[in-house]
């Protein structure tokens, strides 16, 4: 045990078994950063034996990942006498790296004077990689939605042109046909074409909500088809939930 624990009373000796067992790492270091305590816990993430950090600094542990305006700021604001919360990039004894969230908190004396920094760490890479690991997937999942979002707009467009034609031409053929029959037929078609169209129209709308890529245009509109279109979709929706 480090010379600055001997002589403790029994409180204090049940707060360092505490500290002791903390699931956090631990360091105490003096004023200048020098590393006087660390916890068994920090022993274990860091890789280092207890005499390897004791007289040393924690910049032992730095990746060089870490920005150096992150160090002078942490040392500006904990001199300062402020509490300084960060997430450093660090690397073990062994090479490896890891993320650890750290809290480092200035120690005072009666006096009001700086005497030390507290640090307790917690290891959260595990962390860091699911967060990466949902930044990926979603990044994915856009690219999937766009592509999606490509194709329906490219079928869109084949689609639309031949129908296009066909309401045309149904509509010169109704002026032509005396036959009532023939007449019937022709209205059937631009009926379905028509159709095919709303449900074209639909599906990109659909796609572009999907995307949150929905095109917004003020227009005038027909507020009793609004309601009838609800009502029709309320309709489907009650009779697929009896089904």
């Amino acid at each position: 045990m480090n010379e600055i624990f001997k002589n403790l009373n029994d409180q204090s000796k049940v707060l360092l078994t505490v500290v002791e067992r903390s699931t956090d790492s631990i360091v105490l270091t003096d004023i200048n950063g020098t590393i006087l305590y660390v916890n068994p816990t920090f022993i274990t993430l860091s890789g280092y034996e207890y005499d390897e950090l004791i007289g040393k600094n924690p910049r032992i542990m730095k990746s060089g990942y870490t920005k150096q305006s992150v160090y002078l700021l942490m040392w500006e604001t904990i001199l300062s006498g402020e509490e300084f919360k960060v997430e450093f990039f660090n690397k073990k004894k062994n090479g490896e790296f890891y993320w650890e969230s750290s809290i480092i908190t200035p120690l005072k004396n009666e006096k009001g004077e700086i005497t030390n920094f507290l640090g307790i760490k917690r290891d959260i890479t595990k962390e860091k990689k699911l967060e990466e690991d949902l930044k990926t997937a979603l990044d994915t999942a856009e690219e999937a939605n766009q592509l999606k979002l490509n194709i329906i707009n490219n079928i869109s467009h084949e689609y639309r042109t031949p129908l296009v034609g066909i309401f045309g031409y149904t509509n010169i053929l109704l002026e032509e046909v005396v036959e009532p029959a023939h007449s019937e037929m022709l209205k059937k078609v631009l009926h379905s074409s028509r159709r095919l169209m709303r449900t074209l129209n639909s599906l990109i709308d659909y796609s572009h909500l999907e995307a949150e890529k929905f095109p917004l245009s003020l227009k005038n509109s027909d507020i009793s088809e609004v309601l009838l279109l609800q009502s029709t979709a309320f309709k489907v929706f009650t009779s697929e939930k009896q089904l």
